[in-house]
């Protein structure tokens, strides 16, 4: 999945979230955040720290590519 925006980020957290069986509200447990913030990524709503990543990735001629299944 490439990601290009907020909202191409959004898409790519909710179709993850959804193949792992997890609710918004499991998914915020999990990450000790609140629901409302997952809630605020999906809908793909940017705040200043995720629009100066991809800008600064776009003046380096990259982008972010997210791989399910890729192992950490």
């Amino acid at each position: 999945m490439r990601i290009y925006n907020a909202a191409s980020l959004g898409v790519a957290i909710a179709e993850l979230r959804r193949r792992r069986g997890m609710t918004q509200a499991e998914l915020a447990e999990v990450l000790g955040i609140p629901e409302r913030y997952v809630w605020t990524l999906e809908q793909g709503r940017a705040n200043k720290q995720l629009e100066r990543i991809i800008a600064t990735l776009r003046v380096l001629d990259s982008r972010l590519v997210v791989q399910p299944g890729a192992s950490w």
